[in-house]
């Protein structure tokens, strides 16, 4: 996921838009409410000395058609979720104790290898939140997931299998609605490819049974600790694609894999 997805999410946060987009199916809105004129179309980047050695932190104010946004980058060696939080946090105080904000301010923690916009990648934080929200009403901040009030992840342990499967219900955000199911399936060590898909396809299959109206639902298979969401990795099959299973109620008889293969419900 890379930085125009932020601006998308940004839009959401200027028009008003409650809902939060899923982490791994990415979403788009067109706009519901006209650009406020008395605002700049514009802003530059403010350096922000907040996020320490190493760190990079901007403030960009907010615009016509943007919220005021800070944004805390990493480079060379990826932030924990929690180290990336309270980098974040710091730097959000920052701009409330020193700029004049009257809208909501998103904070976002970026993590590159090279230091590089093109291989940045949004850091997840300890709740699975991407972001940080600045609520000048009530001078708080809070993660995504607490503004949006909606419930928390669920998580199943499978210790038999060295797994265990996070399971997230998304809000569409375009016509017509609805809902979408992302299970996490992930790993404490990389498993074989066979493997990765077997368990996905049954987790998927599990899933399904509970639904009482059957809904878009994909299982990602990963690997990484349980307490530390950014250092998960999605894991990769000999194709080249991250392994993953696919369930689409105009399709209720098959399950899709990223092989390209098509598994029978029964």
């Amino acid at each position: 996921m890379n930085r125009n997805v932020a601006i998308v999410v940004a839009l959401l946060l200027a028009t008003g838009c409650t809902e939060s987009p899923a982490p791994r199916r990415e979403t788009t809105t067109a706009r519901t409410t006209p650009p406020n004129p008395s605002l700049p179309k514009t802003a530059q980047p403010v350096a922000l000395e907040c996020a320490g050695k190493g760190v990079k932190a901007e403030y960009v104010a907010q615009t016509q058609s943007m919220p005021p946004t800070v944004d805390v980058s990493f480079r060379g060696s990826r932030p924990t979720s929690q180290a990336a939080e309270r980098a974040l946090r710091k730097c959000i105080q920052q701009v409330a104790d020193t700029k004049f904000v009257t809208a909501e301010v998103m904070g976002t923690v970026w993590y590159s290898r090279s230091g590089s916009e093109d291989d940045a990648k949004m850091v997840t934080l300890p709740d699975g939140s991407d972001h940080l929200v600045f609520q000048p009403d009530g001078k708080k901040v809070i993660t995504w997931k607490q503004r949006e009030g909606g419930p928390a992840s669920t998580v199943e342990e499978n210790v038999a299998g060295g797994y265990f499967v996070e399971t997230e219900v998304n809000k569409v955000l375009v016509a017509p609605g609805g809902t979408f199911i992302s299970l996490a399936v992930v790993f404490q060590k990389e498993p074989t490819e066979k493997h990765a898909f077997e368990v996905g396809v049954g987790e998927l299959k599990k899933a399904l049974a509970k639904q009482a109206k059957p809904v878009p639902t994909t299982a990602y298979v990963m690997v990484g600790p349980r307490n530390d969401p950014a250092a998960r990795r999605q894991v990769k099959g000999s194709n080249g694609r991250f392994i993953s299973v696919d369930f689409e109620p105009k399709r209720p008889d098959v399950l899709t894999t990223s092989a390209g293969s098509v598994e029978r419900l029964k």
